[in-house]
Order: C-alpha cells, then sequence, then structure tokens
C-alpha cells in the first residue's frame, strides 16, 4: 500500500514522497531515486506531513515525532522525550527563519532547526 499522505519538491525539481510506507524520492521524470524508512532513521514508516527547505533540509512528521535529515542522508527523530508534546506529529508549517511549527497529537511546538 503506498496511498500518497504529503507532497514536496526541493531546489533541484525532484519530488519528495510521503506514503503510509515510507518516504521517496522521484526525479524530474518520475524515476525512483531514493527511498527512506526505519532502516534510515525514521521512527515509523507513515509520513503524516513534509516540508522540505529552500536549502533542501527534509522535515517529515510521523507517528514517532518529527524527523529531519541529516548531513549523512539519514533522518533524526525528535519526538516526546525531546519536548514534543504528545507522541505524533500530524502537520508541519514551515516558516522562513528555520523554523517548523508542529501540530501533535497533543498540542502544537516550535521546532528550530540547526543550521
Amino acid at each position: 500500500n503506498r496511498a500518497v499522505t504529503a507532497l514536496e519538491h526541493d531546489s533541484t525539481g525532484q519530488l519528495w514522497v510521503g506514503t503510509e510506507d515510507g518516504l521517496f524520492v522521484l526525479s524530474t521524470d518520475g524515476e525512483l531515486v531514493e527511498s527512506f524508512g526505519v532502516s534510515r532513521g525514521l521512527p515509523t514508516p507513515r509520513i503524516n506531513d513534509l516540508v522540505v527547505f529552500p536549502d533542501d533540509r527534509v522535515v517529515v512528521a510521523t507517528d514517532g515525532g518529527v524527523s529531519v535529515r541529516n548531513a549523512e542522508g539519514n533522518f533524526e527523530t525528535r519526538g516526546f522525550f525531546d519536548g514534543l508534546p504528545g507522541r505524533a506529529a500530524h502537520q508541519l508549517l514551515e516558516t522562513t527563519a528555520g523554523v517548523v511549527w508542529v501540530r501533535s497529537d497533543d498540542g502544537i511546538a516550535r521546532l528550530a532547526l540547526d543550521p
């Protein structure tokens, strides 16, 4: 099952596709470039939302928290024990200052991304 839950594009035109079964990157002609799941640092396979910043930082909302793509290309998760209210992140709102607002299952939180 690859029900699509979120779509974004990066500065190169690649399409980032969030699904119930992970995160996929498609080239500008629709070919699969890369895929991400639990083995690449996501806490759960389900992607609820995603944002791609102008500098191509990728942030995803999952049922296990908020995951940020690191310099090695994998994801690091920030969740309940890092101050996120609740366990699941459902929606992300990108700001221009490298900040993401997160709607979780128990409120909202402001997440400042490391440069």
